[in-house]
């Protein structure tokens, strides 16, 4: 959600977010129309780019203390819980990826509240993008 508030920045680099997600359609779908996230969101059911990041699954990891620190916090601030939907054990990550496919950045996540800030995100494609016009 803190990236799609800075949606017209990453575009004024002219950058793409995409999310890549493991649920069914109608899942990702719902989700995409409760946060009003306006990105693109790829359905990777079978996992394939999750394995090629080398992305880890964690149940200790996944609901840990900081875990329910976050949905506490949501909740408290009038969000609804919406239970436990597909598999809550899978980590994500962050990567930036150039248009010929290099990886600039990449952040695999400890636990679900691991993630690199927006700040560090736009920075990072500040720099390239400059990069790229010189």
């Amino acid at each position: 959600m803190q990236l799609h508030r800075h949606k017209d920045e990453f575009i004024s680099y002219d950058t793409n977010v995409v999310f890549i997600a493991f649920s069914a359609g109608a899942l990702a779908r719902n989700w995409l129309q409760e946060t009003g996230i306006s990105f693109s969101i790829l359905i990777d059911q079978e996992r394939i780019a999750y394995n090629a990041f080398q992305l880890d699954r964690s149940l200790l990891r996944s609901w840990g203390p900081k875990t329910w620190l976050a949905y506490a916090r949501l909740m408290l601030k009038g969000h609804r819980w919406r239970g436990i939907q597909d598999d809550s054990t899978q980590l994500g990550g962050d990567f930036l990826i150039d248009r010929q496919g290099k990886i600039l950045f990449t952040l695999r996540s400890r636990d679900p509240s691991h993630r690199p800030s927006v700040e560090k995100l736009l920075q990072l494609v500040s720099d390239h993008h400059r990069n790229r016009e010189t």
